[in-house]
């Protein structure tokens, strides 16, 4: 029986273009560690818009904190001044030394100097607790702002004004007024003069660090007092980074903190060194790993092609060993079966050659694939001229569908290909 259709040979395969093992797992490892990195980087953008946040949340507290023990000591000198008002010495011109004698330890306990003064204009001085009572003084100042004592004695209500020039001492002061009410209008007016250094020591009371800078501004934003004072912090010009402002609750003054780029640089400077620091070293690991890992899997992968010896350790991945061992098996068997096909052909060709018959190998198409010499003996014809003849070219008939033909003494085996 002849063999049916020839077996096709193998083309070449086709080559197709690629990159290395190693390069592509180098790609991998920049693949996995890239996106950790833009993470750290957004979580350090994100920590330094929170630090800016929380040094403005710091900044409002301390301008929060500052106003309010600037109103509370306003408040207070408010309610001394009250007192003195409702007096009844204010009534008896005879008793004015004694009420000046009050003023003086008003004065002696609260700070600012008390100013009586008539309440009309030109609103002449009647005693100033700077200067022994009974001194010749001057109309009250008035102010490029709001001046206290107008609109203090037409509402009859506790008035502060904005910044003046004391006209005796010559230096910024800020006017606390209350009226003296009697029969509906007011007679006189109770004055304390506030130095604006009295109300710097009240925002010093806040917890300031060097690089920040405090400021009370008036109505028309005239500077009242500021910490530290003008000349002892930086040079002008100098850039803020966060600012807030507090309104007083007591005057129509603003109180402004702003902090200097100094007091966070520090921080932020470290935080972002530890950050690079830590991103670097964790890079480095990253990529030092990973080309490990990388340089053991090629190196793993490539021992596929190579058969393992005895006395070779075994590989450590384990999915790569078990892949080696099937190969291994695989050639070992391949090996066999080639040995046994080789064994199994040379018997053939011995027992086709020195069989006592004439036998011959015939195609479907009925040429002559192999004889043997007996049959080139049988039939008269030299070794090799059976080859690409047809068998009814010797023989007839020949039945090419029967496994064994006996014809002659010639047995014919057909075999298809």
């Amino acid at each position: 029986m002849a063999l049916g259709n020839p077996i096709t040979p193998l083309g070449k395969a086709s080559r197709q273009p690629g990159i290395s093992m190693r390069a592509y797992i180098s790609r991998l490892i920049w693949v996995c560690i890239l996106p950790p990195i833009f993470l750290a980087a957004w979580l350090a953008f994100n920590s330094l818009e929170k630090q800016g946040s929380d040094n403005g949340v710091k900044a409002q507290h301390l301008a929060d904190s500052a106003i309010f023990l600037v109103d509370q000591y306003l408040a207070s000198g408010i309610q001394g001044l009250d007192v003195l008002a409702n007096s009844g010495l204010v009534d008896d011109r005879n008793q004015w030394p004694e009420l000046y004698r009050l003023a003086q330890n008003y004065q002696k306990n609260f700070g600012p100097h008390v100013i009586f003064a008539e309440a009309d204009e030109p609103r002449r001085m009647l005693f100033n607790t700077r200067f022994p009572y009974g001194t010749a003084l001057p109309n009250l100042p008035k102010s490029r702002g709001r001046t206290a004592a107008p609109p203090a004695a037409e509402s009859g209500s506790p008035v502060i004004g904005d910044v003046v020039i004391g006209p005796v001492i010559g230096k910024p002061l800020v006017s606390m007024v209350v009226p003296v009410m009697r029969g509906g209008k007011a007679r006189y007016l109770m004055v304390a003069s506030i130095d604006a250094s009295q109300l710097g020591r009240q925002m010093s009371h806040v917890g300031l660090s060097g690089h920040a800078t405090m400021k009370l501004l008036d109505g028309v934003g005239e500077l009242v007092a500021q910490i530290p004072p003008a000349g002892e912090g930086k040079a002008p010009g100098r850039e803020f980074a966060y600012g807030a402002t507090a309104r007083s609750a007591q005057a129509p003054w603003s109180l402004a903190v702003e902090i200097g780029r100094e007091e966070f640089q520090g921080a932020t400077t470290a935080m972002l060194t530890k950050l690079l620091l830590g991103l670097a070293l964790a890079l480095l690991v990253g990529y030092w790993a990973g080309k490990l890992a990388a340089r053991r899997l090629v190196s793993g992968v490539a021992t596929l092609l190579v058969p393992q010896s005895d006395g070779q350790a075994p590989l450590g991945i384990k999915e790569i060993a078990q892949a080696k061992r099937f190969l291994d098996e695989a050639a070992a068997q391949r090996d066999r079966d080639l040995r046994d096909l080789s064994a199994s052909e040379t018997r053939f060709s011995a027992t086709f050659e020195q069989a006592a018959v004439g036998l011959a190998l015939v195609a479907t198409d009925g040429r002559f694939l192999r004889v043997n010499r007996k049959l080139l003996a049988t039939l008269g014809y030299p070794e090799g001229h059976l080859l690409g003849l047809r068998a009814n070219d010797v023989i007839d008939p020949l039945d090419c569908n029967a496994v064994q033909l006996a014809l002659n003494g010639i047995f014919v085996f057909c075999a298809r290909y």
